[in-house]
């Protein structure tokens, strides 16, 4: 059987979970045993964009150093995109393994990505690399718009959470700035009473001082991404001048 070396990789942290892995490893198994091929070695980049170079993917660097007539000269990927999303970082791809002597094959084709003797296996190659970029470029901007839709509805969407979510004193900190900045008090006065209340500050620090930065950003957030005002606890405003 010939010794291959199977290329694997996922774009995004949650999908390193997830059955991405697998799943190219059953497509390019399965396409293997159907060629007589053998994978002697998993190569594997994690969390990393197909916009990046591959010269620049730890595993895919990694497994090119590895090539050689001691090893294998082939390489299978599950599809082209997994090979790189935008057609000039596939391209440049193909064109280095070529001056390697190395074949990247799409299991999922049979397609030879790094043939540049026949016009239509290179048209081929490039339609797969094209349609790869579109689709990326498309799923950007879906992903974009329903991010967008749940920070207009909710005022947060993934990434870490803003300050207030953490627990309800922090909630309570909040809604106690946005209380006091409806009375027309000062940054500096209502950085004043925090302290003067202990409210820990975004950061953490039980020994940590607020800021009138942090203050202005946690404003300008409740401003420009909460449809409603919060309620401030009345008994939090006992006892400060109007």
């Amino acid at each position: 059987m010939t010794p291959v070396f199977g290329y694997l990789r996922v774009s995004g942290k949650g999908q390193i979970e997830g059955d991405g892995f697998e799943r190219q490893k059953t497509t390019i198994l399965d396409y293997c045993a159907r060629k007589g091929f053998k994978v002697i070695r998993w190569f594997q980049d994690g969390a990393v964009s197909g916009t990046v170079d591959a010269e620049d993917r730890p595993a895919f660097g990694e497994m090119c150093l590895l090539c050689g007539p001691a090893t294998t000269m082939t390489i299978v990927v599950e599809r082209s995109d997994r090979l790189a999303r935008t057609l000039m970082v596939s391209e440049f791809a193909c064109a280095e393994a070529r001056k390697s002597g190395l074949t990247i094959l799409e299991a999922a084709s049979d397609t030879d990505l790094t043939n540049s003797d026949d016009p239509t296996r290179v048209l081929i190659r490039q339609v797969l690399g094209a349609l790869a970029e579109w689709n990326k470029n498309v799923m950007v901007k879906r992903l974009a718009a329903a991010r967008q839709r749940v920070r207009e509805k909710k005022g947060h969407c993934e990434g870490r959470r803003p300050f207030g979510w953490r627990n309800e004193k922090d909630a309570e900190a909040v809604a106690l700035i946005w209380g006091l900045r409806q009375q027309n008090w000062s940054l500096r006065e209502i950085m004043r009473s925090l302290e003067e209340r202990k409210f820990i500050p975004p950061e953490g620090n039980p020994q940590g001082h607020w800021s009138t930065s942090t203050i202005r950003r946690i404003i300008a957030r409740e401003k420009n991404k909460r449809k409603r005002q919060p309620k401030v606890d009345a008994g939090l405003l006992d006892g400060l001048p109007a």
